[in-house]
């Protein structure tokens, strides 16, 4: 028997009494038991959190800004710069994008479409 029916096994106490803590009892055990349960499942999803952590910042180190593709090496290195309007047609929207490429190191620009 449980703890509290132990100390009290001297004392008499109504059959009700003793029916309701033996049910406190076994609930406290199933408590225990979905418990402990929780913490096994917890320490699992929070080793998956930390790999999807990882691979979510390995991802964006090497995520380039629109996937631009240099026109030099060919690798999707290429980094924006900055956007300024095109100098003779930016009075229509049309700007141009200025990159660098992380992998070659060199400097390319390219037109966006409004």
């Amino acid at each position: 028997m449980g703890e509290i029916l132990d100390i009290l096994s001297g004392i008499p106490i109504n059959a009700v009494l003793r029916e309701r803590l033996v049910d406190k009892e076994t609930e406290i055990s199933v408590l225990k038991e979905e418990n402990a349960v929780l913490k096994a499942k917890m320490a699992v999803l929070e080793a998956e959190n930390a790999k999807l952590k990882t691979k979510l910042q390995q991802i964006e180190s090497d995520k380039t800004i629109h996937g631009d593709i240099c026109p030099y090496c060919q690798q999707p290195k290429g980094k924006l710069l900055d956007i300024r309007p095109h100098s003779v047609f930016g009075i229509v929207g049309l700007k141009i994008q200025y990159y660098k490429c992380d992998e070659c190191g060199k400097k390319y620009d390219k037109e966006q479409n409004p």
